[in-house]
């Protein structure tokens, strides 16, 4: 079914972790793709015997569509595929770590993706998520997906999240992250004291991290001025 679909096929034992959203700045398309190059740092360091990190097979799929005057966006989507690329072809870790970009994410793929997905990502920045329906689809399923899904739910306590939360209880949902409060603080104060914290993870953006391809410095640039 994913073959004739998508045009690649998933291994399904593997934990498919879903992060589909219209793709802003604001939706962390970003901190999905250095979540992926830090996962697979993780697997080289212990298949190199360096690390002891407990290993879980894990399927990434990235969907949604940039706005089409948002340069920034596209170089995020540019940014996932080259990653993806990488991963993918890399035989050591292959059978632990792939990742899939639906590049013309529709209905069609929502029927088939929503039911199957066990990690629903849902990382919008509190207080820019607007309060609809795609995340719950996750957790509990609608009708036009035929059946319930029950996917643990990883986000931040904004929109539908907070909903969610009430309902379904803090233990059974992942919340991370600031409070809306939180982020307009933030916003007042400035964030450049975490500048040097953050340092590391726009290395991973760089050449040497991401072989053979740019190092995206428009997408470091934005997310060094945005701090």
């Amino acid at each position: 079914m994913s073959q004739s679909l998508f045009g690649f096929s998933i291994d399904p034992s593997t934990m498919f972790d879903v992060h589909i959203k219209p793709i802003q700045e604001s939706k962390r398309y970003l901190l999905s793709c250095l979540h992926i190059i830090t996962l697979y740092n993780r697997l080289k360091r212990v298949k190199a015997g360096l690390d002891d990190y407990t290993v879980v097979l894990r399927t990434v799929i990235i969907g949604g569509k940039a706005p089409p005057g948002c340069r920034i966006a596209k170089l995020i989507i540019k940014l996932i595929c080259n990653v993806a690329v990488v991963v993918n072809s890399d035989p050591e870790t292959n059978k632990d770590l792939r990742v899939f970009v639906l590049a013309d994410y529709k209905i069609s793929f929502a029927e088939k993706m929503v039911p199957a997905a066990d990690l629903s990502e849902q990382l919008s920045l509190a207080g820019t998520e607007a309060s609809g329906t795609g995340n719950m689809k996750f957790m509990v399923g609608q009708l036009i997906y035929c059946q319930l899904n029950g996917a643990v739910t990883l986000g931040t306590f904004d929109g539908p999240n907070v909903e969610m939360a009430e309902q379904v209880g803090m233990e059974n949902i992942f919340i991370f992250g600031m409070k809306i409060h939180e982020v307009k603080e933030n916003y007042s104060s400035g964030y450049f004291i975490l500048i040097k914290g953050i340092t590391n993870l726009l290395r991973l953006m760089s050449v040497k991290s991401i072989p053979r391809y740019p190092s995206f410095y428009d997408i470091r640039g934005s997310t060094r001025c945005s701090l």
